[in-house]
């Protein structure tokens, strides 16, 4: 009997052996989220929406080692251009970007009453690997949704903005560097 356990105890080691990980832990992708993002904001199609076709957004944003992301926004809807920023947070454990959109028209907002017309919303983003990239930065990708409200400005009895129109928005992006720089919206 002790023979046979023997036996079985030389296979079962020689086995976890052939299974074994070579070259240490593997970590997640969402490790080190570090570096400068970029992305589309691509509506789903609605049959009953005639604007959620013709609509697209763009942004921009860096991620730092420490404190906050921040970027720019464009989102381009009912032939009109609304220009912003994102501001958002990167969780490395979860692997996950999450930002509040905002935006208006010639991006530059009247704070005192919100007058002109805007969007604003949020965007959560996975950060996945890319397994076809050539470099690290381009093995990374962002995958997600965003939601966006479209105001005119105008308010309600309760002073509450009126939204014109939503979107559900898919979030398609990609790492253009491990560098974060925060980008600027270009001065004219």
């Amino acid at each position: 009997m002790r023979i046979l356990l023997a036996s079985l105890m030389c296979l079962l080691l020689a086995t976890a052996e052939c299974l074994a990980l070579k070259g240490g832990p593997v970590y997640p992708i969402g490790s080190n989220l570090t570096g400068t993002y970029a992305g589309v904001l691509i509506p789903n199609f609605d049959p009953t929406d005639p604007f959620s076709s013709n609509s697209i957004g763009v942004f921009a944003a860096g991620v730092p080692t420490t404190g906050f992301t921040s970027g720019v926004f464009a989102f381009f809807t009912q032939g009109r251009l609304f220009l912003g920023s994102i501001e958002g947070i990167a969780d490395p454990k979860g692997a996950t970007i999450r930002g509040i959109l905002q935006a208006d028209i010639g991006g530059a907002p009247d704070v005192a009453t919100d007058s002109l017309p805007s969007a604003r919303g949020k965007l959560d983003a996975r950060v996945v690997a890319n397994p076809g990239g050539f470099t690290t930065a381009t093995s990374v990708r962002l995958q997600g949704t965003a939601t966006l409200f479209v105001s005119e400005g105008n308010t309600d009895v309760n002073g509450k903005l009126i939204i014109s129109s939503s979107f559900t928005l898919v979030v398609d992006g990609f790492k253009q560097s491990d560098t974060a720089t925060t980008p600027v919206l270009p001065t004219t």
